[in-house]
C-alpha cells in the first residue's frame, strides 16, 4: 500500500512538472504573441488598410463580381415559370432550382464581404474563384 502511494505521489509530482512546463510554454507563447502585436506607429496609429499591399486590384475585382452576380442571379427568383415556357421542359424540382439560386446569391454576398477586407479574407478567395469558374467550366463541358 505504501509503495502504491509513493508511486502515485511520484506520478503527481511528474505531472505537476509537466504541467508547469506546459504553463511555461503557454506563457512564453503569449509573450511572443504580445510582442508580435503592432506597436505605436509614426503614422498616428492608423491601421494598414486593405488598399495597401497590392490588394486594391482584388478589392475592385470582388466588388465587381459580387455586384454583377447579384444583378444577374436575383431575377432568377422571379422567372421560374418563364424558364419552363421559353426552354422546355418545365423545371420539375423547384427545390433544386431555388436551392441553386439561393446558394449562388449567398456566394455573391460572400464576394462583397471579401471585397470589404481582402487582406483578412485571403483564404476565401480560393474557394470563391472555384465557385465562379465551376459554372463556366460545367457549361463549356456540356456544350462541347
Amino acid at each position: 500500500m505504501r509503495r502504491c502511494q509513493e508511486e502515485f505521489a511520484g506520478m503527481v509530482r511528474q505531472g505537476v512538472k509537466e504541467a508547469g512546463k506546459t504553463i511555461g510554454l503557454m506563457e512564453s507563447t503569449r509573450r511572443l504573441a504580445k510582442d508580435a502585436r503592432p506597436r505605436a506607429r509614426a503614422d498616428n496609429g492608423k491601421r494598414r488598410t486593405s488598399d495597401e499591399g497590392g490588394m486594391k486590384f482584388a478589392k475592385v475585382v470582388f466588388w465587381l463580381a459580387g455586384i454583377w452576380g447579384i444583378l444577374v442571379i436575383t431575377p432568377l427568383y422571379f422567372i421560374f415559370d418563364l424558364i419552363g415556357k421559353k426552354d422546355p421542359p418545365a423545371i420539375t424540382h423547384p427545390g433544386f432550382y431555388y436551392g441553386f439560386v439561393g446558394v449562388a446569391l449567398a456566394w455573391q454576398i460572400a464576394f462583397l464581404v471579401i471585397a470589404w477586407d481582402p487582406v483578412r479574407l485571403r483564404p476565401m478567395m480560393i474557394m470563391s474563384i472555384v465557385e465562379k469558374f465551376s459554372y463556366g467550366i460545367t457549361v463549356t463541358t456540356l456544350v462541347m
